[in-house]
């Protein structure tokens, strides 16, 4: 089955909570379902049982999908530190304190820990359900973009796009991510969720 990415047209337009959602219903219906975000940025982590930090989302994801949470659901996770510093965690263990700059200088290395993570869960899951992270047409970071653009690129994911209605300028926001998806992606586009929806 092929692997299915939620990216959303910003930050906290409820990528997040559809994980969730869609983990609880898949699993439901008789498929073992991982979750998985390949970086996250987040000073609320959780420790796995064995002993891997990851984020406290992918922790509840995981919950959701009735499976235990792994380092494999998270593989790259940043927590802030000083100004421009962060606390680099790989595959569960801190790595290193750096500058934003120099994480950036090594993202083809963080590149394979998310490659190797991804490609191991589709191994062992009938189903991946992976969460973007901001936007997937931030166009100046397309190329260090872990969680949107290279996931949907390297795996070829199918994609539903989150939109958050009550931030105003919806459907301008949605008009605007297609249009400045790649091709890739936009081909791969199965739907669209306008969250927090009410009235008629």
């Amino acid at each position: 089955m092929k692997p299915l990415a939620i990216f959303g047209t910003g930050s906290d337009v409820g990528k997040t909570s559809l994980v969730m959602a869609l983990c609880r219903i898949f699993v439901d219906q008789g498929l073992k379902v991982a979750p998985f975000k390949a970086q996250n940025v987040s000073n609320n982590s959780a420790v796995t049982p064995g002993g891997h930090e990851i984020s406290r989302a992918q922790y509840f994801q995981a919950e959701m999908a009735r499976v235990e949470p792994s380092y494999l659901f998270n593989p790259v996770l940043l927590k802030s530190q000083a100004s421009n510093c962060v606390q680099v965690i790989v595959n569960g263990l801190v790595y290193k304190n750096q500058s934003i700059a120099t994480y950036y200088d090594e993202i083809e290395d963080f590149k394979s820990y998310v490659q190797d993570a991804f490609a191991q869960l589709q191994q062992n899951y009938d189903l991946v359900v992976s969460e973007g992270a901001g936007s997937p047409v931030e166009l100046n970071l397309l190329d260090r973009d872990l969680s949107n653009t290279f996931i949907a690129n390297t795996f070829n994911t199918k994609i539903i796009l989150v939109a958050d209605i009550e931030r105003g300028g919806v459907f301008a926001s949605i008009y605007g991510t297609v249009a400045l998806m790649d091709p890739v992606m936009r081909k791969n586009l199965i739907g669209v969720v306008i969250n927090k929806f009410r009235g008629v």
